[in-house]
């Protein structure tokens, strides 16, 4: 879902506003170390876990003259969760736990990879470089896209499916984090990018209309 959505959403980004900005693969799939992840996917190194979790994509401004030095330069990760919280239960354990963390409903809490958001963090808090998160919480019934800086996340907790004992799926250990931190997507491009009401609409129109049946 994070492939499709990545390519999906770069498309139509680049589509309304390539004449100011440009959304470009950047990370480890547009590299040759691609066809060798399957050595780096096992290593719990900080060199691997760099290499492996760069963000996918970086934005670029394109409209700027030539003494134009400080540009809103942007690293671009997209991140896509198909279902949500399912035990009402385990949602108000996890309120319980984090209280400082904003939760209003099962729909807030999204999931990222545990080591992915500490390494975003990291170049955002250490490095002063910027890692803008996409999220799409396709589960939601009312909004469903989200746009965050790294360090601006709330996470509720970290999540080991490992020690469950009957874990099917990969074992990534994750956090939960909150959707209450993350601005609608809507907000963030008109805030932070400053397009205007209308072009943010046409865009965003298409964009859902695409991701409604891509995803």
């Amino acid at each position: 879902m994070a492939s499709l959505l990545e390519k999906t959403f770069i498309e139509t980004f680049n589509k309304y506003f390539g004449d100011r900005f440009i959304i470009v693969k950047y990370g480890i799939e547009t590299t040759e170390l691609h066809a060798f992840h399957n050595y780096l996917r096992t290593c719990h190194d900080i060199t691997s876990h760099f290499v492996r979790y760069i963000p996918d994509s970086v934005l670029i401004e394109t409209k700027r003259d030539e003494n134009h030095r400080l540009c809103p330069t942007r690293l671009i990760e997209f991140k896509a969760a198909k279902t949500g919280l399912y035990s009402p239960k385990f949602f108000e354990k996890l309120k319980g736990a984090c209280p400082s963390v904003p939760l209003e409903r099962k729909e807030d809490v999204f999931n990222i990879e545990k080591d992915a958001l500490d390494l975003y963090k990291a170049l955002e808090e250490k490095l002063n470089i910027p890692v803008v998160i996409i999220a799409y919480a396709a589960y939601r019934s009312d909004t469903r896209l989200f746009a965050q800086y790294s360090s601006e996340i709330g996470i509720c907790n970290e999540y080991n499916p490992n020690k469950r004992g009957k874990n099917r799926g990969s074992g990534t250990v994750l956090y939960n984090v909150s959707l209450k931190t993350f601005q609608p997507l809507k907000l963030f491009l008109k805030e932070d990018l400053l397009f205007s009401d209308d072009e943010i609409e046409r865009f965003l129109a298409e964009l859902e209309a695409r991701l409604s049946g891509e995803l």
